[in-house]
């Protein structure tokens, strides 16, 4: 669970790290927007697939506190997005300690 977001998004690391590299502030808020857009996506791509198999296997529900714990980490991050228009280190850390919200 820890390294599979790493492994799949490896292009879009890769993509984040050759823009930062140049240091400029365009470049940087590039970067951290590929990360943060990989990430919403990839969210988004995962919990419906999640609620469709569990709406089409027919399953117990009983992930309130996950699905909760998903939703808000996403929200967090996109208005983060939204209403910054330039990305900063803070933003960075701040988008980064989210990652393990949704883990627990």
């Amino acid at each position: 669970f820890v390294l599979a977001p790493f492994a799949s998004n490896a292009s879009e690391l890769l993509s984040a790290y050759t823009y930062a590299c140049k240091k400029t502030q365009k470049n940087i808020t590039t970067s951290l927007s590929t990360l943060v857009g990989a990430a919403c996506m990839n969210n988004t791509f995962v919990l419906g697939i999640f609620l469709a198999l569990i709406y089409l296997q027919g399953l117990a529900w009983q992930f309130t506190a996950e699905t909760i714990a998903m939703v808000l980490i996403q929200w967090i991050i996109g208005m983060v997005a939204i209403f910054s228009k330039t990305q900063t280190m803070v933003h960075a850390i701040l988008i980064l300690l989210c990652y393990p919200g949704c883990l627990f």
